[in-house]
């Protein structure tokens, strides 16, 4: 098995699931992938945390997966983004103020993607040589371009990075369960360095080693005897996870360190799409009825919510949630 296939499977959908955990119905350990939002997004976190990585940003376009674990909010399709490969097609995602975009080339390999990074959301692009191999990966909303200098096989060893102005590049390192990314300016100083610890196909974690030596965690992962994450913790919240028989999530508990819980159960119909969450919040119950509409390939383009929220002992109906979906070919 190459390295692509072992160490991209960083699904790296994990990240996307710090915050509030949704997940995709099918899920499994190597069928993950980090894709997780493409919208308008902040620098919140980012300097606390570093600026993003490029491993974890080229694993996941890497992996080619488009399965999608939205983390916030909650009450969106888990299958929001996922469409099928075929080469050229796209499918934008409009949900109140907010828009999701992913899109494959004409070879039906990811070009544009969501990534959620530090709390908020943002747009990858993706560029390939002639081998389609990644050589330029740009987030417009970070002003971060990243231009890989060289490959050992399928692997990057040296990238350049361009960020708001300041520019640098960057070394990987592999030995055993470890990835080492130093990051370096222009002049050769260390300026950043992040570790990922894996063990066979599996991310157990991911460091941000700041200046002084201390090593940050960002990621910790726990999998299941399926080979599913069952467990997922950061600074901000850990997330418990259970699937049914088919492999799809049907209950997630996240606690944060502030002392707030939400668990969600998840139904869904024959085709594996979602059509009911239910659960509670430090607000009190809470649930979602989903109603989608299709094209003529069967292929949903619109969904109405209808949320129910507890008040008074009992739970109430709320406005009708609508989301756009539009599949388009490139």
């Amino acid at each position: 098995m190459t390295f692509m296939k072992q160490k991209t499977h960083f699904w790296l959908f994990l990240f996307c699931s710090i915050a509030l955990c949704s997940a995709q119905s099918g899920m499994v350990g190597t069928d993950l992938v980090a894709a997780a939002a493409g919208a308008t997004s902040t620098q919140s976190g980012a300097d606390a945390k570093g600026p993003i990585p490029f491993f974890y940003v080229w694993s996941m376009a890497q992996s080619g997966n488009s399965d999608f674990f939205l983390p916030d909010p909650y009450l969106l399709p888990l299958n929001l983004l996922v469409i099928p490969k075929d080469g050229g097609l796209s499918v934008t995602v409009d949900y109140e103020k907010v828009r999701y975009e992913l899109a494959y080339d004409r070879s039906g390999r990811l070009s544009l993607f969501p990534v959620y990074w530090t709390g908020a959301y943002r747009t990858v692009q993706i560029g390939r040589n002639s081998s389609g191999l990644i050589i330029n990966i740009t987030l417009p909303d970070d002003k971060v371009r990243f231009t890989v200098l060289e490959f050992e096989g399928e692997r990057p060893l040296r990238f350049r990075y361009e960020r708001e102005g300041e520019q640098g590049f960057g070394v990987l390192q592999y030995g055993g369960p470890l990835v080492e990314e130093n990051w370096y300016t222009e002049t050769g100083e260390l300026k950043d360095l992040y570790e990922y610890t894996w063990s066979g196909e599996r991310l157990y974690a991911v460091h941000h080693i700041t200046s002084d030596g201390t090593s940050m965690p960002l990621l910790g992962l726990e999998y299941n005897a399926q080979n599913r994450i069952s467990s997922m913790v950061d600074d901000m919240v850990q997330t418990e996870l259970l699937y049914d028989g088919r492999g799809q999530l049907v209950w997630a508990r996240s606690t944060y360190t502030e002392g707030i819980t939400v668990v969600r159960n998840y139904q869904y119909d024959e085709r594996g799409w979602l059509v009911r969450q239910y659960g509670s919040d430090d607000k009190g119950n809470f649930e979602y009825r989903y109603r989608y509409s299709l094209d003529y390939k069967g292929l949903w383009t619109g969904c109405i919510i209808q949320g129910w929220y507890e008040q008074y002992g009992r739970l109430v109906p709320g406005p009708e949630i609508p989301i756009t979906r539009t599949i388009t070919r490139r």
